[in-house]
């Protein structure tokens, strides 16, 4: 058999079998271009590092994955290891903590302050609800969220790293879990204000990037970078409010 042209399904079953280093790099090349997608979508962070550095953190997730990935489980490979690799990459930027102490203040003060005015409201917190309560004007509101923004310490992806994270080996109640999150995901997003609701469409379900959103949405790609800091304070708000997620 042609070992370059060996079906993804016999790579496999010859890596369970022997185990071979060689089978398993060759299904890492094979997955490989998951890697650079999943590490795309992940600059949003904004840490310092370039894509090669969050391409090389994914490695790592790819090959846990392969190791652990149980082909006779009724769940996709992709679906698997997308998760180990995500979790990978935000795992190291974590430990580099390149976050100032400042920029974390000023992140848990808005989410105690999105809290407190989500206590007292059934509708989404505006702009306007946070600046009469921090006693600021709008422009100023604009350079907090900023200045958070410059760092972007807040993703989607690290809302749920910790709450939820899919199983090593797949099983019912799992597929159920991951079934009740989209469902309580989707209620959250749908109670944020149109534009706020838009850009998390475009971006986590559209795929589009910061530059592409800000062409659809008429803005500048920072202006797109900064709504996506606050709809995700929004969001991680309104899911504590459902007693989702801790805090």
């Amino acid at each position: 058999m042609d070992e370059k042209n060996i079906p993804i399904d016999k790579l496999w079953q010859e890596y369970k079998k022997t185990s071979s280093i060689e089978y398993r790099n060759k299904l890492a090349e094979h997955y490989a271009p998951m890697i650079k997608y999943i590490a795309s979508r992940l600059m949003v962070y904004n840490t310092g590092d370039d894509l090669e550095d969050l391409i090389g953190y994914g490695v790592f997730g790819l090959l846990d994955a392969i190791e652990r990935y149980d082909p006779s489980r009724d769940v996709k490979f992709e679906t698997y290891a997308s998760h180990r690799i995500r979790g990978a990459i935000i795992d190291n930027l974590r430990k580099k903590d390149v976050i100032p102490r400042s920029v974390r203040d000023k992140v848990k003060h808005l989410d105690v302050v999105y809290k407190q005015l989500e206590a007292t409201s059934d509708k989404s917190v505006s702009d306007e609800d946070v600046c009469r309560y921090l006693g600021i004007s709008i422009e100023q509101l604009d350079a907090l969220y900023a200045d958070i923004n410059r760092f972007n310490c807040i993703s989607l992806d690290e809302i749920f790293v910790d709450e939820w994270n899919i199983c090593d080996t797949e099983s019912l109640e799992s597929a159920y879990d991951r079934i009740e999150l989209k469902q309580i995901l989707s209620e959250a997003v749908s109670m944020l204000p149109d534009r706020e609701k838009q850009l998390l469409q475009l971006y986590y379900y559209d795929g589009l990037t910061l530059k592409e959103i800000g062409k659809v949405l008429g803005i500048s790609e920072s202006r797109v970078s900064q709504l996506h800091t606050k709809a995700l304070l929004q969001l991680r708000s309104r899911l504590r409010k459902m007693q989702f997620i801790a805090g």
